[in-house]
């Protein structure tokens, strides 16, 4: 699924907020050409070798030049923000292709999920915050076109998730009323064991602390009767 020469771009998940999805992949490799070369410290002159790693085409000193000033724009305003790791591939090919309104929301809530995991084995969420994350946002409450609210109901929301599973690669696990676990990193299987521990850790931690003291003590007082049995 993955491999060591497979390319990612991190970028901040607010620029989600832009509508256009051609300008978000633009932005959102501009912010990566930027941070990289600032990382490596590459300076002006080597900009394009940071584009070349991000699969830039045909780069001009004109296009450089663009990418880097807009690159240093983001990267000073939101360097700090929440970010999503996304295959430079696929950044590429929805600046690339023409895409559908589906594959558009399925494009963001990959990158909400992924920015809620982030570098964790795995993340307890809720749906809430994975559609505020797809649009941008921190809250549900921000988000400006009042027709994307309908992700927040039951049937779009777990139509959007198992296109995600499906397709993605994205593993969930559903909790109920206490939201959900995804993960991009394990397997389904290993998901659920991990949350059937949470659980049991849960449940242990909440045992009424009376009845923990008399279990204690009803098992230490069985103790004391066998060993005198024996004597």
């Amino acid at each position: 699924m993955n491999n060591k020469n497979t390319v990612y771009a991190n970028f901040p998940i607010c620029l989600l907020a832009e509508k256009d999805i051609k300008i978000v992949v633009k932005n959102a490799l501009d912010y990566a050409c930027y941070s990289q070369s600032k990382r490596l410290n590459l300076g002006t002159d080597k900009y394009r070798d940071s584009m070349k790693y991000y699969l830039f085409s045909e780069i001009s000193p004109e296009m450089a030049f663009d990418s880097q000033t807009n690159g240093q724009r983001i990267y000073e305003l939101y360097n700090h923000s929440t970010h999503a790791g996304i295959k430079v591939d696929t950044l590429w090919n929805y600046y690339f292709e023409e895409k559908s309104s589906e594959d558009i929301i399925a494009f963001r809530a990959q990158c909400a999920t992924k920015a809620v995991v982030g570098t964790k084995r795995f993340a307890k969420t809720n749906k809430e915050q994975i559609v505020s994350k797809m649009f941008g946002v921190e809250k549900t409450s921000q988000i400006v076109e009042g027709e994307n609210l309908k992700y927040l109901e039951r049937y779009q929301f777990v139509k959007l998730i198992s296109e995600l599973e499906k397709h993605w690669y994205l593993k969930y696990v559903s909790n109920h009323s206490r939201g959900c676990f995804i993960s991009y990193k394990i397997s389904l299987a290993d998901l659920m064991f991990e949350v059937e521990r949470l659980k049991l850790n849960s449940k242990i931690g909440t045992v009424n602390p009376v009845k923990q003291t008399a279990r204690m003590q009803a098992k230490k007082k069985l103790s004391d009767y066998l060993n005198n049995a024996e004597s």
